[in-house]
């Protein structure tokens, strides 16, 4: 990010003090920070030997002169995407990468409630502010709820607070469209089959039009993961959007092992 992103969102973050607080301690710990640039190239022999950044645009296109500095160790973070892949099964509409729902929490699906990362990545707090006012919610719609929740409005503002900060967050960090410039022909896309982008692309200039089809005839989304690793990223590659894989169970691989504990 760039510093005039940061002084463009600072008089919102001014509402969340105890957030700038921990971020002035993360900072403590840094000792240089490049701004507005992104990594293009990390090269090695057999490990991780330099990194190479570039400065960008607003959409994260790389735009200016490269610099390559010695590192052992890369780390990197372009978003986080929500799992939504009990509700999809479920039939609930989504909003973005999210489950849509109102403010109690309620999905498209009459019954059917959410909360934590799949209705919106916001992290501990959100979610365990999310799950009580679901969880209220839930059970004054099965009629077993026990009586009112003792203050439901300050519930609902404090879940709003939290969902505020989330949504600067995002300001901020959601990945931005000039990063898909970075992959090449040979980068790995589907890293559970080891399919790459020219092979993608080579099967949509073939017809391919849409997941389902991809994924029969790359593979790609087949792997363990089933598709959540890749699946942003295939989608981007197809002319029209959105699309997803299809969800199947498991909605999670489960070890057989695991399965015969639970049954002894």
């Amino acid at each position: 990010r760039r510093r005039r992103d940061w002084a463009r969102v600072g008089p919102r973050m001014a509402a969340y003090p105890g957030r700038l607080r921990e971020y002035a301690r993360y900072r403590t710990r840094v000792r240089r920070i490049e701004w507005g640039h992104v990594l293009v190239r990390a090269e090695g022999d057999g490990r991780v030997q330099s990194a190479t950044i570039a400065a960008c645009g607003p959409d994260w296109a790389p735009t200016g002169r490269e610099r390559t500095f010695a590192v052992d160790a890369v780390c990197t973070a372009y978003g986080f995407l929500p799992s939504t892949d009990l509700a999809r099964a479920l039939g609930c509409e989504l909003r973005g990468d999210a489950v849509a729902h109102d403010e109690d929490m309620a999905t498209s699906v009459p019954g059917v409630f959410v909360a934590g990362e799949a209705a919106g990545v916001g992290g501990a707090d959100l979610a365990g502010v999310e799950g009580e006012l679901a969880g209220w919610m839930a059970g004054a719609h099965a009629h077993r709820g026990g009586g009112a929740h003792p203050d439901l409005p300050a519930l609902r503002a404090g879940r709003a607070k939290l969902a505020g900060f989330a949504g600067i967050l995002a300001e901020l960090f959601d990945p931005r469209p000039g990063l898909a410039g970075l992959a090449a022909a040979d980068t790995v896309v589907c890293r559970c089959e080891d399919v790459t982008q020219g092979e993608i692309d080579t099967a949509v200039a073939r017809g391919a039009s849409t997941m389902a089809a991809l994924k029969v005839v790359t593979r790609c989304g087949q792997g363990p993961c089933q598709g959540r690793t890749c699946e942003r990223l295939v989608a981007a590659r197809l002319p029209e959007a959105p699309a997803r894989y299809s969800t199947r169970a498991p909605a999670r691989p489960i070890p057989l092992d695991v399965l015969i504990k639970a049954a002894e």
